[in-house]
């Protein structure tokens, strides 16, 4: 069960990351002239907003976790 808790943290840290990484992209082709819609730029800063918010939910409940657990590592 732990294993699987930690493949689920490794891949919460990495979506916010990937979805910066495409918001950027996509600013960047909007901002080069290529055609681009704002709803899609706004899907975009959504898509990214939320993968940080679940990040950070996930760490606090790990941190409330390790809390009520002192005696654990």
């Amino acid at each position: 069960m732990m294993d699987e808790q930690a493949w689920r943290l490794d891949e919460l840290r990495e979506q916010p990351r990937y979805r910066r990484e495409r918001l950027e992209l996509y600013r960047a082709r909007m901002y080069g002239g290529r055609a681009g819609s704002d709803s899609r730029l706004r899907e975009h800063e959504r898509a990214s907003a939320g993968a940080s918010a679940r990040l950070r939910r996930a760490g606090a409940r790990l941190a409330s976790s390790s809390a009520e657990r002192p005696g654990d590592p």
